[in-house]
């Protein structure tokens, strides 16, 4: 009885440790070597369980790895919660669960298979389901494991060829590799020379995996300078509350008046571009009648008066459908019962052209711009969490639009959320994007870790495309970014400033804007083999004993 009870704690102990390890290994706290052993108590736990239980361990395992990843969850996105308390803790909760099926899938297939099978499985399958949770509706990536090395770029610049996939496989790696160190090292009773020097071998090959890529990644860093011709750009963060002012504090007009004040004290005859955030302009734009709003008119004459200058900003942009005809799944009817519009969060670009580019945010947030699957789910719609403006599932577009300045220039409009998502970014590198421009709003989460690791995910965005980029944060942090992601020039949090300053336009594509998540579909396969393998071994083999 006491063994049981202290194998009990010990397990729980575990638990606890790999919550906390990846806790205070996330940006922005400053531990960042605790990823590479954040999983080890993960495979410990695995490991026990198995030995004790055999194929009859599946819940008590559950029980012990889902309060891990919760505790992961819980103190690294709990500001999720300040939107919406249902809302956010569902999204924790949901995220935990999510997070422990594939370590229970590589548990089935090592205690039906062999060991070299599991461990193998246990790497594809967490990138399979990484994978996934980039490209699905309930798609929610902020915790994949390479966003976790964000705050150091100078331990991955070889992102620039693997993307966040590269990272999360070097950490999966030297998690495994360290827990096969300590499987392996004999103990009291255990002093064999063919353990001990296995045991070697392995730890010297973990010291190896953890410090060749970080080497390797130092030597490009400090040897890697900025591309391109410099442009200079302008940034203004009006920092307007979005809870007090934003959508009903201040008026459109208010609010239009204090982006306008302050973009003229900041501009000067050499500004390229000047950048608005997210929504910054609260006015109904519809689409097909941009030009006859008299905001988008007097930024049209602003522009006049500046010839070599481009304004790109936030909206909120309607379409309408008379009739219905060409209506999307997104739709939704005026209040008066007709059909039907749609609404969309957006970016337009203004410039002496006449022309109007827009583009239409098209990664949208699960539960908050979009219920997922709306086809089947879009009655739900009424219970999407309301951070003010626009609420229900908002409209998208199939490309990632680029605007083009007339010298060619082309800028990507990327909108909050799409920051997250590496190989969507380079979407708009391909077709044609020399700089990105992230226009945000992270308001809504306060003085949190949350505004912080949006910025630091936006690093890696400029390591994969080696693009510089200009980020526009109605009130968070504003900032530039060069080509091998510092961050530079960054703002303080509820702050009202326009910053200037300059950035390279690169042309040319790196090996992860050409090939993208080459790694996560490579590991999604090797995951649904190892899955067939499995399914075939029980159909073959139900009586045969389990491997522990």
């Amino acid at each position: 009885m006491r063994m049981k009870l202290s194998n009990n704690r010990y397990m729980w102990l575990l638990s606890a440790l790999s919550g906390l390890f990846m806790w205070l290994g996330w940006p922005d706290m400053p531990f960042v070597f605790l990823l590479f052993i954040g999983f080890v108590p993960i495979l410990l736990i695995e490991r026990e369980v198995a030995k004790q239980h055999g194929s009859a361990g599946g819940l008590i395992l559950f029980e012990h790895i889902y309060v891990a990843f919760l505790m992961w969850n819980a103190l690294t996105t709990w500001w999720v919660t300040l939107a919406s308390v249902p809302g956010g803790l569902v999204a924790i909760f949901a995220n935990a669960f999510l997070m422990t099926l594939p370590v229970l899938l590589f548990h089935k297939i090592r205690l039906r298979l062999d060991d070299r099978a599991g461990y193998a499985a246990f790497v594809a399958g967490w990138l399979a389901f990484e994978y996934l949770h980039h490209n699905w509706e309930l798609t929610w990536p902020w915790l994949t494991l390479g966003n976790g090395l964000a705050k150091f770029p100078e331990l991955v610049q070889w992102y620039e060829y693997t993307g966040v996939f590269g990272g999360s496989l070097w950490v999966l790696l030297v998690n495994l590799l360290i827990f096969f160190v300590l499987k392996d090292a004999p103990g009291k009773k255990d002093q064999a020379k063919t353990r001990q020097a296995v045991s070697k071998k392995t730890a010297i090959l973990a010291l190896a995996t953890l410090l060749l890529p970080a080497i390797v990644s130092a030597l490009i860093y400090v040897g890697y300078t900025d591309e391109g011709e410099q442009e200079e750009i302008v940034i203004v963060q009006p920092n307007i509350d979005p809870y007090a002012d934003k959508f009903g504090g201040m008026t459109a007009e208010q609010q239009f008046k204090r982006l306008i004040d302050m973009s003229v004290e900041a501009i000067t005859p050499g500004t390229d571009y000047l950048v608005w955030p997210e929504t910054a302009l609260q006015f109904s734009l519809w689409v097909n009648r941009l030009s006859e709003h008299k905001a988008v008119q007097t930024l049209q004459e602003f522009v006049a008066r500046r010839p070599n200058m481009t304004i790109i900003t936030g909206i909120y942009a309607y379409q309408n459908y008379p009739d219905g005809q060409g209506a999307s799944a997104t739709a939704r009817h005026f209040r008066d019962g007709r059909c039907c519009y749609d609404a969309y969060n957006s970016a337009i670009q203004i410039d002496t052209s006449g022309v109007i580019a827009i583009y239409h945010k098209s990664k949208l947030v699960p539960g908050v711009e979009r219920m997922p699957y709306p086809q089947l789910f879009g009655f739900l719609d009424k219970m999407a969490i309301d951070l003010g403006g626009i609420t229900g599932s908002l409209g998208t577009q199939t490309e990632r639009a680029v605007f083009f300045k007339n010298d060619k220039t082309g800028i990507a409009p990327v909108i909050c959320y799409e920051s997250v998502f590496g190989a969507y970014v380079t979407e708009y590198i391909k077709n044609g994007a020399n700089a990105i421009f992230i226009i945000t709003n992270d308001g809504w989460w306060g003085k949190t870790p949350g505004h912080r690791q949006h910025l630091r995910y936006a690093s890696l965005r400029a390591i994969e495309t080696r693009r510089s980029i200009a980020r526009a944060a109605n009130t968070g942090i504003s900032c530039f970014i060069n080509q091998r992601g510092d961050i530079l020039q960054a703002t303080r949090y509820d702050q009202k400033i326009a910053i200037r300053g300059r950035i390279a336009i690169r042309s040319g594509l790196t090996i992860y804007a050409r090939i993208g998540d080459v790694i996560g579909i490579l590991a999604s396969i090797i995951a649904l083999f190892f899955m067939l393998a499995f399914s075939l071994r029980l159909m073959t083999d139900r009586k045969a004993p389990s491997r522990q």
